[in-house]
């Protein structure tokens, strides 16, 4: 039997599911290993092949396998990448030390922005004597002004090299218009450092805007020569142990060969996250898709069933080029570190993570820091005996040290106290982001459903949903919701997304930007079919980039298949209403003129061949169905103290049940709370609803 693969690594845990495309459906969490990603992964393979043959299938054959993973983003960071020399346009050396004015505060959560005196600039991912200027010039319109100058660029290339340089990034000024001077320096840089890895911006981010471009470039030298040595050595072991290649999920949604994800490791970034908003986007048309993991709380939004895009992401405050599935990113997970300020008066959680090793203090794995999880064994929200379905022992007590030293004492305030006080803030932190990402985006939190998944997710999503005012929280297809980023991998179509700078003021006649599209749509179409698509399953998506005249907010505009005068017209007013849905009625000002930036073409191919698996089969938790609801202490309010509340096991629930809250639902690898005042019910599918 062919079965698909579904791995995604987190920084807790690695998830793994596994499926036959029709009623078989198994999955597996294991520790995440920072010192060696290939152990966890090949863990994650062998124990859900395990929990496989245990159900009675041991003769699985994997078709392929598709990683969700973190290491590009770690590389950056941990600051952990390769020595990396950029080469640039003679004057334009210090374009990413200068950075743009809000450099200071990219990607920072409001509590950092407010603390002005805290504010400074990331440290560089290249230094300025590893920066070298070239003698060339190339303007606007493409047209050579100064001859790139070979001999001493190559005087420039040996310095960087004996410096320690073994990764290039180019990008020239003007370079998305004119390619020449790029191709041309990256043969010299090939013949002066064989064996170099070599970014030039004209393929990494083919489009206007030069500190943008210029990171974009960098950071694809930077995590490249790693990122392409952990695929190559990934690749071998898949063949050698399990007979099976593997394809990597990258930031649009889609999958790659390995070989495409080494030369582009720039757009893995937010690989893992990714997959479970595209696993998500089947369940409503309108979802806030929340991913809580042991490291980070991750939100994206589908709008009218697809998930909202961006072409320019911010990595440790450096804003990048690369087109991506939109997603938002805070430091509140189920491991994030729980503190006192330096005054010793404010309670705080995050960013910090105690990680997969030592993890939370409650792991007993010599971690003393106090965690998101240590607060939710003290509260009695997680049992401590039947922690990851029962392969994990939890120790209480040694929760309630690490609180009470760390926190509980300095505040004056009982363990319990410190706990509940730590849940409501977490809880706030992940409430104040999705407003981010709903209200700051035009769009009402109240008109979605909240999609929770990850270890922790459905743990705290009934509680921050009932603050946004949010009625519906959904858990896809009960405990498979732990494992649901992994589930989106092995589901993923394969994908390419192939674009270019145009700078034209519109109206334009609709031929040639016609003309445009078809050679990107060809061009995509040809790497789909390299990478084993069929050229008849290859579906095309177009986008436009457009901006007011005089105007700096550049927004993603769908284009439609075939465009003549009409549909012309159609793209403005999508553009307006797209404009004011951001900013505000009234706000779009067509008078002062549009202009398109850069057009792209998305190319999409069904990625699996064991058959239509969109929706998994429904999964509760692996135990014997209980005889009766046991019952447990849980502290729902710090001022009522702990109440008795029914626990009731995943296994227990059939379609159409209902549960009222106050309640625990547990579904092995996650925990579901029922508020008081909410209700949980469960779907004939199999998905949990709780009604908020």
């Amino acid at each position: 039997m062919a079965i698909e693969l579904g791995v995604d690594i987190g920084g807790t845990f690695t998830d793994v599911v596994a499926s036959d495309g029709h009623d078989g459906m198994w999955s597996a969490k294991v520790p995440t290993t920072p010192a060696n990603l290939i152990d966890c992964f090949l863990d994650g393979i062998d124990a859900v092949l395990s929990e496989a043959a245990s159900a009675g299938h041991a003769d699985l054959a994997i078709d392929r396998i598709v990683h969700g993973t973190t290491i590009a983003t770690n590389l950056v960071v941990q600051r952990a990448g390769a020595p990396v020399a950029l080469l640039t346009t003679r004057g334009f050396r210090d374009t990413i030390h200068i950075m743009q004015g809000r450099g200071y505060i990219a990607g920072l959560p409001e509590d950092q922005i407010t603390n002005i005196h805290l504010l400074k600039k990331p440290a560089p991912l290249v230094s300025k004597q590893m920066t070298g200027e070239i003698d060339e010039r190339i303007d606007c319109t493409g047209a050579v002004i100064v001859k790139l100058n070979e001999g001493r660029a190559r005087e420039v290339i040996r310095r960087l090299s004996s410096a320690g340089a073994s990764s290039f990034a180019i990008c020239l000024l003007w370079s998305f218009v004119n390619e020449t001077h790029e191709r041309r320096l990256r043969e010299i840089v090939e013949e002066e450092c064989p064996g170099a890895y070599i970014s030039i911006s004209c393929e990494i981010a083919p489009r206007k805007g030069e500190y943008a471009r210029t990171v974009a470039t960098v950071i694809n030298s930077y995590v490249g020569p790693t990122v392409r040595d952990y695929f190559t050595r990934l690749e071998q072991e898949a063949a050698s142990k399990y007979r099976s290649s593997v394809s990597v999920l990258q930031s649009t949604g889609g999958s790659v060969s390995t070989e495409e994800a080494g030369l582009n490791p720039v757009r893995l970034l937010g690989s893992g996250p990714v997959a479970g908003t595209m696993a998500s986007a089947a369940l409503a048309d309108n979802v806030i898709a929340i991913d809580m993991g042991g490291t980070t709380f991750d939100v994206s939004l589908i709008v009218e069933g697809s998930p909202l895009r961006t072409n320019t992401s911010v990595i440790h405050q450096y804003e990048y080029s690369v087109p991506t599935i939109e997603i938002q990113s805070i430091g509140s997970g189920g491991g994030s570190i729980v503190w006192v300020d330096e005054l010793g008066t404010s309670l705080r959680v995050g960013p910090r993570s105690a990680g997969a090793e030592p993890g939370p203090a409650c792991y007993g794995r010599g971690g003393t820091q106090p965690t998101i999880t240590d607060c939710n064994v003290v509260t009695g929200f997680l049992d401590p005996l039947h922690f990851l379905g029962g392969r994990m022992k939890l120790e209480p007590e040694l929760a309630r040290v690490a609180l009470e030293r760390k926190v509980a004492s300095r505040l004056n305030m009982s363990v319990v106290e410190a706990a509940r006080g730590a849940i409501r803030i977490v809880d706030s932190q992940m409430a104040d982001l999705v407003r981010q990402v709903t209200i700051g985006r035009g769009y009402d939190p109240r008109e979605f459903t909240v999609c929770a998944y990850g270890g922790a997710g459905p743990l705290h999503a009934p509680a921050f949903a009932r603050e946004l005012g949010v009625s519906r929280v959904v858990v896809p297809r009960g405990s498979l919701a732990a494992v649901w980023s992994a589930y989106g991998a092995a589901t993923a179509d394969l994908s390419v997304v192939v674009e270019r700078s145009l700078i034209r003021d519109l109206p334009m006649p609709a031929g040639e930007l016609e003309t445009e599209l078809h050679a990107l749509e060809e061009q995509a179409t040809v790497r789909l079919v390299a990478f084993g698509a069929a050229a008849s399953s290859v579906t095309l998506q177009r986008f436009a980039d457009l901006k007011y005249g005089m105007q700096a907010h550049v927004l993603e505009v769908p284009l439609e298949s075939d465009l003549d005068a009409g549909a012309m017209g159609r793209v403005l007013l999508s553009f307006d209403k797209i404009y004011e849905q951001i900013f505000g009625i009234g706000t779009a000002y067509r008078e002062a003129g549009v202009q398109l930036t850069a057009v792209r073409v998305q190319a999409v191919a069904p990625g699996t061949t064991t058959g239509n698996i969109s929706r998994p089969p429904a999964r509760g938790d692996t135990g014997p169905e209980p005889s009766h609801n046991p019952m447990r202490e849980v502290c729902w309010d710090a001022a009522r103290g702990f109440e008795e509340t029914p626990v009731i096991p995943g296994r227990g629930l059939v379609a159409e049940q209902q549960v009222g809250g106050p309640a625990i639902v547990e579904l092995g690898v996650t925990t579901i709370p029922v508020h008081p005042g909410q209700s949980l019910e469960v779907t004939s599918s199999g998905d949990l609803h709780i009604h908020v």
